[in-house]
């Protein structure tokens, strides 16, 4: 498995922004991060791929400037699928996606503390 947080890209944005605009940023990523994952409710077979690439493009840039590396690479890979229109194959890895995120605004919130 890759490493799922890098703690020095955090620490190097927060040094760079300071505490209020870390725990801005955090929030910001975390509130679109449930959105990201909402989008995943949908029935296993029935996923707009056109619209998941973009999601899913976009959480790879998101979650690569907070550090999250493991989010970073399924979104990466779930791009991957949704690019090819394998559907199969982006229906199969969604709950390896769902659980990437939900580590991933765990970790983040605790950083936060």
């Amino acid at each position: 498995m890759d490493k799922e947080f890098d703690e020095a890209i955090l620490n190097a944005l927060s040094t760079e922004v300071g505490a209020e605009g870390i725990s801005l940023i955090i929030s910001i990523f975390v509130e679109e991060l449930s959105a990201y994952l909402a989008h995943l409710d949908a029935e296993p077979g029935t996923y707009d791929l056109p619209l998941m690439e973009v999601e899913c493009h976009t959480m790879v840039s998101s979650a690569r400037t907070v550090g999250m590396l493991h989010l970073a690479n399924v979104s990466r890979q779930m791009e991957i699928h949704a690019a090819k229109g394998d559907m199969q194959a982006f229906s199969e890895n969604i709950d390896s996606l769902r659980a990437a995120g939900i580590a991933a605004a765990k970790v983040l919130r605790h950083y936060l503390k």
